[in-house]
């Protein structure tokens, strides 16, 4: 997690922060300075813009000494150029970005009542200690709040991406076992057959034919068996499926709305349905960073109409093989199938009636 946010930090360009030391000349159209002070304030905030670079770049308790040292410059800048607040409310945001909260907190407790004493002992203006005050404790909620959004926001990703892996991995483990059962036993019997039908050959070849003709058999079978295995069809009806997709949306911390009652489909249509419902929510868990999914089902103008809708990231994705396969299912039963980007993410099917 560590590793992460340090990667999300160190990718939202948190440099264009820096536009706000313009601050720090605003003193000298008051107060226009001399050659000594130019070089004196210039000298600072290089120092300044090195040590902010210095905690983009760092996530540990370094970072604490960094802003300490922003704070020390901005006090001894203060007599010379009041401008040099603005490297004390830096700090704030500095510490916040942290995302260790045992350094984090106590950090920025600290850090208000320090700045405040600083400037008393250094008998700067009053107008200077109002400034360090309320912009400090602003942008260290800020920069706070941001943090924890998107710390919040890698946490929801994590937890979907291991829901995601769990999903596949129970198919793996549905699939191999599924197909332990089915060809272990196809492929007994076609084995005992065949050696069967090679010794009745040259003696009974009637008999060694209708062996022969049952081998065919079998094997047709156990391939279409096959097939319903892979797809995860066998067996499997909506309402089942229905129930296997909420399981698996809600504890990957996702919320889930149903409306409607289901159709009373069978054979192919439901097969069709069963697999859109599947990979619609397959593809929630591992792309969408969703926290709600509705899933609606109509019945209008003689069709049936099934929508399973997140709140999502949106765009629109490739239609690789899940999305190619959810549509060549549904147009195989004269079904009609759309992609949606509302708010988030749709898949709408919509069947005839006359198939239920």
């Amino acid at each position: 997690m560590m590793a992460s946010l340090k990667t999300l930090f160190t990718t939202k360009k948190p440099w264009l922060d820096l536009v706000y030391l313009g601050c720090f000349f605003l003193a000298w159209f008051v107060d226009p300075p001399n050659t000594t002070e130019i070089a004196l304030s210039l000298g600072a905030l290089v120092g300044f813009v090195a040590l902010y670079v210095f905690t983009m770049r760092r996530m540990d308790w370094t970072v604490l000494v960094a802003s300490g040292l922003a704070v020390c410059l901005g006090l001894a800048m203060a007599a010379m150029n009041f401008g040099s607040a603005v490297f004390i409310v830096f700090a704030a945001p500095m510490i916040a970005r942290l995302p260790d909260t045992r350094l984090r907190v106590p950090a920025l407790i600290v850090l208000g009542p320090a700045g405040v004493l600083g400037c008393v002992l250094i008998g700067a203006p009053w107008y200077f200690t109002l400034a360090v005050v309320v912009l400090s404790a602003l942008s260290g909620l800020t920069a706070s709040s941001a943090a924890r959004r998107a710390e919040s926001e890698l946490e929801a990703e994590d937890r979907q991406a291991r829901a995601a892996a769990a999903a596949v991995e129970a198919e793996r483990s549905r699939i191999s076992k599924d197909l332990h059962d089915l060809l272990g036993h196809s492929l007994s019997v076609i084995s005992l057959k065949a050696d069967l039908a090679a010794r009745l050959f040259e003696q009974k070849p009637d008999m060694a034919r209708q062996e022969i003709e049952a081998i065919q058999t079998i094997s047709r079978d156990a391939l279409s068996e096959v097939r319903d295995a892979v797809s995860g069809l066998r067996d499997r009806s909506l309402q089942s499926e229905l129930k296997s997709v909420i399981a698996a949306l809600e504890s990957a911390g996702i919320e889930v709305l149903v409306q409607g009652e289901l159709p009373a489909l069978s054979g192919e249509p439901e097969a069709a349905l069963v697999m859109v419902l599947r990979e619609a929510s397959t593809n929630i868990l591992r792309h969408a960073q969703a926290s709600r999914v509705e899933i609606a089902f109509v019945r209008e103008a003689g069709r049936h109409l099934i929508s399973v809708r997140d709140n999502g990231r949106g765009g629109r994705p490739a239609e690789g093989n899940g999305l190619s396969g959810m549509r060549e299912r549904v147009e195989a039963v004269d079904g009609l199938f759309e992609l949606c980007v509302e708010g988030g993410f749709a898949v709408r099917v919509s069947l005839p009636e006359q198939l239920s």
